[in-house]
């Protein structure tokens, strides 16, 4: 009895939930993104941004879209790929040579990666497990967005072991990209977004992103958010955040005391344009002027109009 009454419940749906589900389902986006740091043997600072994108395209394949940023002893290596498959998937293509995104089998929100990477002829080997979900961004189907900060070991070229990372990983569900993530008008919103992930001289990790639009768009409205998480696992969350930047000095200046972040300047290195409007580079800072030597570590992303 249970089957039929489903199937009646199926006929009597109006046609619109059908074309929505389907519309929706033609517009699916999916969105890794890592971020590691840590030091050398040498003691120098390095920092790898990878971003792994799919959008789906005309409803039967995914765009691939993917990114990756190193920076190392003071030089930037790059390296990007596109191309098209049957399934959101990622796939050990062009600069990628391995990659592995597992779940843990307890049906918790833990999870881990393992990637072979080849970026502009450095090979880097990653190792990132037991990742959380420390933090939920957004929670719709129209898009989710969660945040995980934990520990990787690197590999580098000149490395003889394997190095210890901190690391972020952000990742990306949408059932619709066109709602919120690739909003209708994004391309005349002209943000000026300051997005900062750094990790202090104790481990603890800070997250900003401070964004503000030149045109009113209710998909995309100007918005700031904070993430801390201790090194001793203790999570924050605001919602405000004074970020000032200095072109000219290629510097940010923050004033968050409550986040223990009082007159904390960083500046910017290793610079790698990623667009007319935007660039992304790695992040140095000291957030105490009794600091001798840096004492945060990270990277960035600026868009500006």
């Amino acid at each position: 009895m249970k089957k039929y009454f489903y199937v009646l419940l199926i006929i009597s749906l109006p046609i619109g939930f059908f074309i929505g589900f389907l519309v929706n389902h033609q517009k699916s986006f999916f969105g890794d993104e890592l971020i590691l740091q840590g030091k050398t043997l040498e003691n120098k600072p390095y920092v790898i941004n990878l971003q792994l994108n799919r959008k789906k395209h005309l409803g039967v394949s995914y765009l691939h879209y993917y990114s990756a940023y190193l920076s190392l002893n003071n030089s930037v290596y790059t390296s990007s790929t596109n191309f098209y498959s049957s399934t959101s998937q990622v796939k050990a293509k062009g600069f990628i040579k391995e990659f592995e995104n597992n779940k843990f089998t307890d049906l918790s929100a833990r999870e881990k990666y393992t990637l072979k990477l080849n970026v502009e002829g450095k090979d880097v080997i990653i190792t990132a497990d037991d990742l959380n979900s420390d933090f939920i961004v957004r929670n719709t189907p129209e898009y989710t967005k969660y945040i995980s900060i934990g520990k990787a070991l690197v590999s580098l070229e000149d490395s003889t072991s394997p190095l210890s990372a901190n690391t972020a990983v952000e990742k990306i569900y949408s059932n619709n990209y066109n709602k919120y993530v690739f909003p209708k008008g994004y391309e005349s919103l002209k943000p000026e977004t300051d997005y900062l992930a750094f990790w202090d001289k104790k481990n603890d990790f800070y997250l900003i992103d401070s964004t503000k639009i030149s045109e009113a768009n209710p998909d995309y409205p100007p918005h700031t958010w904070v993430l801390h998480k201790k090194n001793d696992g203790t999570i924050q969350k605001k919602f405000e955040a004074n970020v000032v930047y200095n072109k000219e000095a290629g510097q940010w200046q923050l004033n968050l005391p409550e986040l223990n972040l009082n007159n904390t300047v960083l500046q910017a290195f290793d610079i790698s344009n990623t667009s007319t409007q935007s660039f992304i580079g790695r992040l140095e800072g000291k957030n105490s002027i009794s600091d001798i030597s840096p004492s945060i570590n990270g990277f960035f992303i600026k868009y500006f109009n």
